[in-house]
C-alpha cells in the first residue's frame, strides 16, 4: 500500500462522509477513560473553610467563628515519591471572630485570642476508599454499615454519580483511617466524646472514591482538652473543646513537582484577594452575622491609644530597679492574677 492509499484510509476514518438527507447518522459508544499526565503527578486542591469552635470551662466560655482560605498538595503519581506534600489544610489567609462569656454573663468580642483550641487545623482529606457493597453500582441507593457492637458506623448515599458518606469514627477502629491525625491523639490521652466526618464526592463511576473527586467535607469533634495543658484561670480540669468545620473545594488541578515545590515555598502566591464563600455554602446564622458585625466595628486605634506604656521600658536602670522581688515572684505562682473577660482581647497569661 502506497503513501497516498494510507493517507486516504486515515482521512476516511477521521472524516467519515456525511449521511444523506433523511438517513440516521451512525453512532459509536466508546468506553470512558481517565487521562492523567505523567509529568503532573501532584494534585493541588484549594478550598474555603469555615469553623465554629467552643472552649468551655466551669465558669468561662470562648466561642470562635473563623473563615479560612486553605490548600492541599497530594502526591498521586510514582514520580512524586520524593515529594510528600500535605493532607491537612495549609492556612493561606483567615478572619477570626471571638466571643468571650464570663461567669457573670458579660460578653465581649475580639478578633484575637492567645489560646488556640480549634481542631480544624487537624482536618485532612481522606485517602482512596472502597464504596460499600450497596452503593458500588449505580442509581439512587442508601446503605448503613454497622460496627462491631451494632452501632451505626457509616451511612452511604448515592445519587447517580454523586456519593455522600457520613462516618462515625468512634463506632469502629477501622474508621480511624478517615481521620488519622485526630484519631492518633487518643493514644496521647485525649478523651474524645464525638468524632465524625462527612464527605461528598462527584463523578463516581467505579467502586472506589479518591481525593480528586471530593467536593465538600464536614467534621465534628468534641473532646476534653487537646493533649496539652489548657487549664485556664486556675481550673483544675481540662476544658471541653468542640469544633464543627466545613470545607468547600473551590479548585482542583494537577501540577508538576517543580510547580508544587514553588507553591510550597511561596506561601502568598495562591492567597486570594478576599475570602469569599462559594455559592453552595449555606448562609451564616443571624447570631454569627451579628458577631462578625460587632468585631468589624471595633475601634482598634482607640484601644492602642488607651494602652498605658510601661515606664520601666524607658531605660535599663528603671527596668532592673523595679524588678519584682523573690517573694512577689513566689506569690505570682501560688496565686496567679485573675482577669476579667469583658475586654477587647484575652490577656497573654491565663
Amino acid at each position: 500500500m502506497n503513501v497516498y492509499a494510507t493517507a486516504a484510509l486515515i482521512a476516511a476514518y477521521l472524516f467519515p462522509p456525511l449521511p444523506a438527507h433523511g438517513d440516521e447518522p451512525a453512532s459509536t459508544t466508546l468506553a470512558e477513560v481517565t487521562v492523567r499526565p505523567l509529568d503532573r503527578p501532584i494534585l493541588y486542591i484549594s478550598g474555603y473553610m469555615r469553623e465554629y469552635s467552643t472552649l468551655r470551662t466551669l465558669s468561662d466560655t470562648i466561642f470562635l467563628f473563623r473563615e479560612k482560605a486553605v490548600d492541599f498538595m497530594l502526591p498521586v503519581g510514582s514520580k512524586a515519591r520524593h515529594f510528600r506534600g500535605w493532607h491537612i489544610p495549609r492556612l493561606l489567609s483567615s478572619k477570626s471572630y471571638y466571643r468571650f462569656t464570663g461567669p457573670e454573663g458579660l460578653d465581649s468580642v475580639s478578633d484575637h485570642c492567645n489560646v488556640h483550641f480549634s481542631w480544624s487545623d487537624w482536618m485532612e482529606l481522606p485517602a482512596g476508599m472502597r464504596l460499600s457493597g450497596a452503593v458500588a453500582g449505580s442509581g439512587n441507593v442508601c446503605d448503613t454499615v454497622r460496627g462491631p457492637r451494632g452501632r451505626i458506623s457509616q451511612i452511604w448515599k448515592r445519587d447517580d454519580e454523586l456519593v455522600g458518606v457520613h462516618v462515625n469514627v468512634m463506632a469502629d477502629t477501622l474508621n480511624t483511617r478517615w481521620m488519622k491525625n485526630i484519631a492518633r491523639r487518643q493514644s496521647a490521652g485525649v478523651d474524645f466524646e464525638q468524632m465524625s466526618l462527612g464527605c461528598m464526592y462527584e463523578d463516581v463511576d467505579r467502586d472506589s472514591i479518591s481525593p480528586d473527586q471530593i467536593t465538600d467535607c464536614i467534621m465534628h469533634v468534641r473532646s476534653m482538652g487537646r493533649g496539652y495543658d489548657l487549664r485556664l484561670r486556675g481550673c483544675r480540669v481540662q476544658p471541653e473543646i468542640e469544633t464543627y468545620a466545613e470545607l468547600y473545594v473551590t479548585d482542583k488541578k494537577y501540577i508538576s513537582v517543580k510547580e508544587a515545590k514553588r507553591l510550597e515555598k511561596n506561601l502568598h502566591e495562591g492567597v486570594p484577594a478576599d475570602i469569599a464563600a462559594p455559592q453552595r455554602a449555606p448562609e451564616l446564622p443571624p447570631e454569627i452575622c451579628s458577631l462578625v458585625d460587632k468585631v468589624d466595628k471595633i475601634d482598634r486605634t482607640r484601644i492602642r491609644l488607651n494602652i498605658v506604656p510601661d515606664k520601666r521600658l524607658a531605660g535599663i536602670k528603671d527596668l532592673f530597679s523595679t524588678r519584682p522581688s523573690a517573694w512577689q515572684r513566689i506569690m505570682s505562682v501560688i496565686s496567679p492574677p485573675r482577669y476579667i473577660l469583658n475586654s477587647s482581647a484575652m490577656p497573654s497569661r491565663h
